[in-house]
């Protein structure tokens, strides 16, 4: 296994086979991998889109959905997390997208859902 430097990105080079990385992006996660991540995450399933992680979430009153989504939303900014909610009456849907350039779901997207539970 070699490493060359071209402009901006580095590659890693396995046999014929060079894949491009952008410095300080996080790659994604293969398929499998995502898999045994979401079987420990209950409610958590992968999105449509493949580069995603969706969960809906239930609460018996409409503010306590609110307080939750709003919980979500300060921790999603303090880990510079994306992430889309939806929220309608005592229900929140969360998607939580990976870092720009991975191209799908990471280690840090499957923690981070691991700490909204």
């Amino acid at each position: 296994m070699s490493t060359k430097q071209t402009v901006g990105f580095e590659r890693l080079v396995i046999g014929d086979a060079a894949k491009p990385r952008l410095p300080g992006v996080e790659q994604r996660l293969k398929s499998e991998r995502v898999q045994e991540g979401l079987a420990a995450l209950p409610g958590w399933r992968l999105h449509p889109s493949g580069k995603a992680l969706h969960r809906s979430r239930e609460f018996f009153l409409p503010g306590e959905a609110a307080k939750w989504a709003y919980f979500a939303a300060e921790l999603a900014a303090s880990q510079h997390q994306r992430v889309q909610l939806q929220l309608a009456g005592a229900r929140v849907v969360v998607t939580l997208y990976g870092p720009k350039g991975a191209g799908g779901v990471t280690e840090t997207l499957l923690g981070f859902a691991r700490q909204l539970g």
